[in-house]
């Protein structure tokens, strides 16, 4: 019994060590190119119609714990004045272990663009926001609670709690920069700052921490061999750093238009088939498959296969992520018709 609980405590423990060390206190997804506001403020309004929805679904760790670590995160966007004013809110749910850890956010968005020279534009965004953090002790076990006579539940933890549950403003910056070469390669380039308030971030009394400021900075490049062709590829970067903490992933995705250019709507896009890789080094790789563009919405799917330190017990299984992203109430059609970013 007791090398059981043993054995428990080590494979908890090492999803712990793991998850901070890629990430810190901080959410993550290996669908980051589909999170834009998960890691840029300035991504907001990042397309062609009056409002965009955007939810996403992950969930992690069931292979080495009956208590999974699920996050669940949803945003909606206004797009105003032919793009220079953007805002918009997002929400999500982060719920870890046995403790029930959970960690609620919400936040607040605003972000404006502006045309340096043609097919040129940089955009800023600012994002304001409230978080929470709190556990439930029920399901938790001490060693202060072993006795000559096994394990009593009634004896005190003797830990330092200041309480269960604490909450925290954040604030947020972020740009961005993207252009079209000759309407084959376009590349988007931001960089995105978090936390610059650090605030404090501990359930401890007597230790009470600061949430460090965490920096991302993110690099996609479409390339379209030519007006006509029906494929279009996509190369995605992004790292994530937080102290000494830091993430890194790359990505190729291949979009396959599933209508012909005749048998498309003059100012709509094809739907499109995706397929790709996500790599996020020293941690998983994660194959992608998606429907992209199908009358507005778009449809991602990932399955992280773990390679890290973890792997002899999750069995190179990480965690499944979904998302879903919705445009709607086109308000440019010249524009959409021209498309020029997606």
């Amino acid at each position: 019994m007791r090398q059981r609980i043993i054995t428990y405590c080590l494979v908890i423990a090492a999803v712990f060590a793991i998850e901070m060390r890629l990430f810190a206190q901080d959410i993550h997804f290996s669908q980051l190119f589909n999170q834009q506001l998960s890691v840029n403020p300035a991504a907001c309004g990042d397309y062609n119609t009056a409002w965009r929805v955007n939810t996403g679904y992950r969930q992690q760790w069931g292979s080495v714990s009956n208590n999974p670590f699920v996050t669940n995160i949803i945003s909606l966007e206004r797009s105003l004045l032919d793009r220079k004013l953007n805002t918009g809110i997002i929400f999500f749910k982060d719920i870890a272990g046995a403790s029930q850890l959970r960690t609620l956010h919400f936040d607040l968005v605003a972000s404006s663009r502006v045309m340096l020279f043609p097919k040129h534009f940089v955009s800023a965004g600012i994002q304001v926001g409230f978080g929470q953090r709190r556990f439930n002790t029920d399901e938790l076990v001490w060693d202060s609670q072993y006795e000559a006579g096994g394990f009593n539940p009634l004896l005190p933890s003797n830990e330092k709690v200041r309480e269960e549950k604490f909450g925290y403003g954040d604030l947020a910056a972020g740009f961005t920069y993207r252009f079209d070469i000759s309407g084959k390669h376009k590349i988007n380039a931001g960089f995105g700052l978090y936390h610059i308030n650090t605030p404090v971030f501990s359930f401890i009394r007597d230790d009470a921490e600061d949430l460090a400021m965490k920096y991302t900075i993110q690099f996609t490049y479409r390339f379209k061999p030519d007006p006509a062709s029906r494929t279009t590829w996509l190369g995605v970067f992004n790292t994530i750093h937080q102290k000494k903490l830091g993430q890194w992933q790359l990505g190729a995705i291949c979009e396959y238009d599933l209508l012909p250019e005749g048998k498309r709507s003059h100012d709509k896009k094809s739907p499109q088939a995706a397929l790709g890789l996500i790599l996020r080094t020293s941690d998983a790789i994660a194959p992608y498959l998606g429907l992209h563009n199908y009358d507005g919405y778009s449809i991602g799917i990932t399955y992280d296969i773990n390679f890290s330190d973890l792997k002899l017990a999750s069995v190179s299984r990480g965690g499944l992520e979904l998302s879903v992203r919705y445009n709607f109430d086109a308000l440019y059609k010249k524009e959409a018709s021209q498309a020029q970013y997606r």
